[in-house]
């Protein structure tokens, strides 16, 4: 396709579309994300940087990347900051992304975790969704629960918690809405169950599937807001954004706000070397916390 001025949006001039990210900006974009999101940066990833940030720059009418740092810096409500780490923000994920996870779920820890807590007297089951980027995670894992609790769900405090660092995902997640295409790793049984279609080839979950996940927007590296530890905490593919001393941080964060007994999921793709971590192995990527 031949590229003019006229197609370019808002017709900015085709120097501004052409701008490049000088080193030092390169830098410095680099070391902000670390320090405010432990996202870790190589020199293979300068391309994307000028590419997803780019058009937000001249969206803007700035004039370089310099000035887009500026604002970001000069901006005490925070805005600005979420609109660089919204477009820095990977989410590719889809329902069920490795199934085995929610067939232990449903299997092994679910029943293991409600015995417990039902010899102890409470029906307070608390689960995390740490990194839930736009819903597939934990509709999935909502799913699988109320397939295991079936019509006894209503008697258990077993509501979700999801989070994510980027604004727009948590929108897309809150809207409980995917195109046909999105759902085809739902099961056709669950489909039918939790979800409806509402036309333009688009499928809503059912409101008593969306009124049980709390959605809300949450930095890793941010001190963690909650008062009470989470019975199974699903955190996966979000730390292999993470060098080893930054993982390492968040796992005993994580270690600290799991409840005894409680479990812990990662990605596959996340080396936790076990010399690190403090939580026992069970098998790949889940990992238990000592009952006391």
């Amino acid at each position: 396709m031949h590229l003019t001025n006229q197609s370019l949006e808002n017709t900015e001039p085709f120097e501004q579309w052409n701008m490049q990210l000088t080193d030092e900006e390169f830098n410095q974009i680099r070391t902000l994300l670390y320090n405010r999101f432990g996202i870790n940066l190589s020199d293979q990833k300068r391309a994307l940087v000028m590419g997803r940030l780019r058009k937000i720059i001249l969206q803007k009418g700035l004039s370089s990347f310099s000035d887009f740092l500026r604002q970001i810096e000069g901006d005490p409500t925070g805005r600005e900051l979420q609109t660089l780490i919204d477009k820095m923000s990977t989410n590719h994920t889809f329902f069920f992304r490795e199934p085995q996870h929610f067939s232990f779920l449903a299997d092994r820890i679910l029943p293991e975790i409600t015995e417990s807590l039902i010899k102890s007297g409470s029906k307070d089951l608390r689960i995390w969704c740490a990194a839930s980027s736009t819903g597939e995670e934990p509709y999935s894992i909502m799913m699988t629960m109320m397939e295991f609790f079936k019509t006894s769900y209503s008697q258990w405090n077993a509501g979700l918690l999801a989070t994510d660092i980027s604004s727009q995902v948590i929108a897309i997640a809150k809207s409980g809405i995917y195109s046909t295409d999105r759902i085809q790793n739902i099961p056709e049984a669950l489909k039918k169950k939790y979800l409806k279609f509402i036309g333009n080839d688009s499928w809503e979950f059912i409101p008593q599937v969306r009124n049980e996940i709390l959605f809300r927007l949450l930095n890793l590296m941010n001190p963690f807001p909650f008062k009470k530890q989470f019975h199974i905490i699903f955190c996966r593919n979000v730390m292999i954004y993470f060098d080893t001393k930054t993982r390492n941080q968040l796992v005993n964060k994580l270690y600290e706000f799991t409840a005894p007994g409680g479990y812990l999921l990662t990605g596959h793709s996340e080396s936790i070397r076990a010399a690190d971590c403090p939580f026992e192995y069970i098998q790949p990527a889940i990992f238990r916390k000592g009952k006391k």
